[in-house]
């Protein structure tokens, strides 16, 4: 997996994970492969400490919201409301150990 972090801000991060080869051959689960998304959004709310991964259609429409967003630049509140829409899926609480 190659991770890459999109957004970072005082109160969210994004984190962008790519399936790659290494990573597919390496996920097993009592010996058989695992499937792994292509695409996983992971979106971390440091003040809420919460976090929710997107992946499959969930992944595909934040995807396309990013891929505006480089197109044209937001407001960072336009961006830190709408990872906060985002962050409301989230329901249990991030613990870091």
């Amino acid at each position: 997996m190659n991770p890459v972090v999109l957004y970072d801000s005082d109160r969210f991060v994004v984190i962008h994970i790519v399936k790659n080869d290494a990573a597919v051959g390496a996920a097993l689960f009592f010996g058989k492969p695992l499937p792994i998304p292509e695409h996983v959004f992971e979106i971390v709310d440091k003040q809420q400490e919460r976090e929710v991964c997107l992946f499959g259609p969930w992944a595909a429409v934040f995807a396309a919201q990013t891929k505006e967003w480089q197109e044209e630049l937001p407001e960072p509140e336009t961006v830190e409301r709408v990872l906060d829409g985002y962050a409301q899926l989230a329901q249990l609480p991030l613990k870091l150990h």
